[in-house]
């Protein structure tokens, strides 16, 4: 009776289930069964799902109608179906495709139930096919598919040892060098097999120099291989640097106070290494050297380094108003008010470090207008990660915006579908969409040239046409270095 059960449903589930109909009496009816009240029916159901190998492990409640029952299948090649204990239909899928089950009760009524038995799901683990590990080390991985429950064996548990975690979870823990296979079964006999290699631990290691500089408030993150996870990562002066641990063997540096910090990473083993950071003020940058606006029309600079707060240095020119962004500490929107050219403006740091913007303001011409309409920037220097800001004004519903430069600058995706807003300054101005600008494909904008002009153009759904000329100057203005 037993081999019958297993060649018919072919997992240990099915097998418990049908062991229920054993202890009662058999699979054809249930003799003794207390008399049934109301309308013979099945768990109110019609239909049931399930997969290749596969038994319902919650058994179905057969009432009603005259005791005892019967239960056919019409395609017992695709589903099996027995009484189980307590009246319950206990199905079984064998192979791909639908079948009807029918229960009959001893006064002839019947109902039916369509059972649906999809192809199994295949056998597969989130480990590689092959892979390496270090003595001492531990990975974790988890298997999906097949039918459970799971066997995860190590042909050599000297080399490597498995431990079966449950639940479709496994680790591996490297023990000695050599070769082994882990073997994976289902409970159908499906197998999958994982070549390790048990190699020399590899080295722990870190992204982070073995000593930087970091600027008050800047942050940096880093990343950490090698050795044996779980990795500590800690600082030793937190009012200088915090560190932050990420998992994963990635950590993070926010400069907080002037001084040097040490940050110990260690593994699970005890290794050590150590980054020595000091922490200072960055020269104080601006995201524009220079700017051409159209009259009325806003543009923002960003400033980064320096020593936080920052401000506008000596009186602003009558033809311009500069006004910080509210809410956001180093930006100042600049407006031009007066057809004019080459405009200082002076930004200072709370450590009187100056830079400065020159502005020149253009008469507005109709159609779509982008602001700034040209401006320069560095190859490289401490506002290289910012995004540029353009403001874009007159376009006429959704616009594309193009680089002529992919490789230098490219047009960063809205996380969101671009909707018009209203520019800070308090005067009435159009309507405004912003775009933004990030570093492009070549993952720097590095050029080998003295300078290089770039070309944004948005088209709006008319075809209207509006560009602004971002110029990346060496690093070294008039120069022509080769990049780093």
């Amino acid at each position: 009776m037993l081999k019958q059960i297993a060649r018919i449903f072919g997992s240990a589930a099915s097998i418990l289930a049908l062991l229920l109909l054993a202890a009662c009496g058999g699979g054809g009816g249930s003799p003794g069964a207390a008399p049934g009240t109301g309308a013979l029916s099945v768990g109110a159901l019609t239909a049931v799902n399930l997969q290749v190998g596969a038994s319902t492990l919650n058994p179905i409640p057969i009432r009603g109608g005259t005791p005892p029952y019967t239960v056919a299948s019409s395609n017992e090649a695709v589903a099996q179906a027995g009484i189980g204990a307590d009246n319950s239909l206990v199905l079984g899928g064998r192979t791909a495709g639908t079948a009807t089950v029918i229960v009959r009760d001893r006064a002839g009524a019947s109902v039916s139930l369509e059972v649906t038995v999809a192809p199994g799901l295949q056998l597969s683990s989130t480990a590689p096919a092959a892979f390496t590990l270090g003595v001492t080390e531990l990975r974790n991985f988890s298997v999906a598919g097949g039918v459970a429950p799971y066997t995860i064996v190590s042909s050599n548990e000297a080399i490597a040892s498995v431990v079966n975690l449950g639940g479709g979870n496994w680790s591996i823990l490297g023990r000695a060098l050599g070769d082994v296979n882990v073997v994976i079964r289902d409970a159908t006999g499906a197998e999958l097999t994982r070549a390790v290699t048990v190699a020399a631990a590899v080295p722990l290691s870190s992204t982070a120099p073995a000593a930087f500089t970091l600027g008050v408030t800047e942050l940096r993150n880093f990343s950490v291989a090698g050795g044996v996870a779980p990795y500590t990562i800690t600082g030793s002066n937190e009012a200088v640097a915090a560190v932050s641990n990420l998992g994963g063997g990635n950590w993070s540096i926010l400069g907080r106070g002037l001084g040097t910090v040490n940050v110990v990473i260690r593994d699970a083993t005890g290794a050590e290494i150590t980054r020595a950071v000091t922490v200072q003020t960055l020269p104080l940058a601006v995201s524009s050297s220079s700017l051409t606006l159209p009259i009325d029309i806003p543009a923002i600079v960003t400033l980064t380094g320096g020593q936080p707060p920052y401000r506008v240095l000596d009186r602003i020119p009558a033809a311009l108003s500069v006004t910080p962004v509210p809410g956001v500490a180093n930006e100042f929107q600049i407006v031009g008010r007066l057809v004019s050219g080459n405009l200082d403006i002076a930004f200072a740091d709370d450590a009187n470090q100056t830079v400065r913007t020159s502005v020149t303001i253009n008469a507005a011409t109709p159609g779509v207008r982008l602001s700034p309409s040209a401006l320069t920037i560095s190859e490289l220097g401490t506002d290289t990660t910012q995004p540029i800001r353009l403001m874009v004004f007159g376009a006429v519903g959704e616009f594309t915006v193009f680089s002529s430069h992919l490789n230098l600058l490219q047009p960063e995706p809205p996380a969101t579908p671009v909707a018009p807003v209203r520019p800070v300054t308090p005067e009435p101005l159009p309507e405004a969409r912003e775009i933004r600008i990030v570093t492009g494909l070549n993952g720097n904008r590095c050029i080998d040239l003295p300078a290089i002009e770039v070309t944004i153009t948005v088209v709006d759904s008319t075809r209207a046409v509006g560009t602004s000329v971002i110029t990346i100057q060496d690093r070294i203005v008039g120069t022509a270095l080769p990049c780093p």
